[in-house]
């Protein structure tokens, strides 16, 4: 069987290009994305602010034909903003020791997520998985090899639904299109920005199922609250830290930076940010240790400069001199880890084109931060 997973998203603002197939290439591999900026919104009222959610998506011929299928008498036309999509397509078999694999558990968790999805009536999750195991039990044979082949379905389209891919062949389109027409008021991309991203799935070219990849959700929810609520002593610590307009330490700052360019896929930028909050911290140590010793300033400043390009010797010989501990043969794993992910990234960022993935860029911010709170505690 054919399985395709088809990603779609309206666009906050117009590229004015011609519509059509666009490759791009990502770390992925070549993306295809499809551009369609000739779309409009059919609002089912005199005026479209006041249409609620009765309105179609299409062009202008396919719109005015759901006006006189319809008879539609009072509705309004209002622009969308340009249309992407993309489909990543795999050739899929499933076989008796994929079947075999399938556990109990899994049957059980199927049955559960479809009761709630079809809204089907029970007390309390107890109850639910009360029910839900009766419904497993009374399947026949072939009901429950159906069951774990939609498992199994669902597990290779959950590879497919590669978002990633297809944000960062968006903004490699949306860059590439600002540098080229001067178009400055476009700008990069992410879940939250997109306000979601509609993912439909497709097995053999039949619709098959659907569903909203929300990231971090905010932008589509606003009830739905991601964390849990603050306590009242970090209430009480932000007020007073806004009253005081006391200043957030740089290499903290840097950290959130650094996550937020990660979230945006700007991995880059992020690990750039990241190390500089490692090499900050330890020039503040420093500084801190050579000011209690009662150095002066000019003496400070005479120091630091003997390391100023050896990051390396600052992190062994200056911190071993001035707080009694080497980052280098003290914390010597944690130092194998940071150093090479100089050498590979942050070094080779500055000087060429290289890129890490996400899950690599998410690594280097989190051993930068370790690092960090180890230089701190010297």
């Amino acid at each position: 069987m054919e399985l395709r997973a088809t990603l779609t998203n309206e666009l906050p603002f117009m590229l004015e290009l011609p519509d059509g197939e666009y490759e791009i290439g990502t770390s992925s591999g070549l993306v295809k994305i499809s551009l369609n900026s000739e779309w409009y919104y059919l609002n089912t009222a005199k005026f479209a602010e006041y249409s609620g959610k009765s309105l179609f998506v299409g062009d202008k011929e396919t719109l005015q034909e759901i006006i006189q299928r319809d008879g539609i008498s009072n509705y309004a036309f209002s622009n969308c903003k340009s249309f992407v999509a993309c489909s990543f397509k795999e050739e899929y078999s499933i076989s008796s020791d994929d079947l075999e694999r399938v556990t109990e558990d899994q049957c059980l968790e199927k049955i559960k997520s479809d009761m709630v999805r079809n809204k089907s009536e029970y007390m309390d999750t107890n109850d639910l998985h009360i029910k839900a195991i009766a419904k497993l039990v009374s399947l026949t044979h072939e009901q429950l090899r159906e069951t774990k082949e939609k498992i199994l379905v669902a597990d290779r389209f959950s590879h497919l639904h590669n978002v990633y891919a297809f944000y960062e062949a968006l903004n490699s389109l949306v860059k590439h299109y600002s540098n080229l027409r001067g178009h400055f008021w476009v700008h990069q991309l992410d879940a939250n920005i997109l306000e979601g991203t509609l993912i439909q799935d497709y097995v053999n070219d039949r619709f098959y199922d659907s569903i909203t990849f929300a990231a971090l959700v905010p932008s589509l929810v606003p009830s739905k609250k991601k964390y849990p609520d603050i306590r009242q002593d970090e209430l009480v610590d932000l007020k007073e830290r806004l009253k005081s307009n006391a200043e957030i330490t740089v290499e903290d700052e840097l950290i959130i930076v650094a996550r937020s360019l990660w979230y945006r896929l700007e991995y880059r930028s992020a690990v750039i940010e990241s190390s500089a909050a490692l090499e900050i911290v330890v020039e503040k140590k420093l500084i801190e240790k050579m000011t209690t010793l009662g150095m002066s300033p000019a003496d400070i400043d005479t120091e630091l400069a003997k390391t100023e390009t050896n990051f390396r010797q600052r992190c062994d010989v200056f911190l071993s001199r001035y707080t009694g501990a080497s980052f280098v043969n003290d914390n010597s794993t944690l130092w194998a880890v940071i150093n090479q992910h100089r050498k590979d990234y942050r070094h080779k960022i500055a000087h060429s084109n290289v890129k890490p993935d996400r899950n690599k860029t998410e690594e280097i911010i989190n051993d930068f931060q370790t690092a960090i709170q180890y230089i701190r505690s010297l």
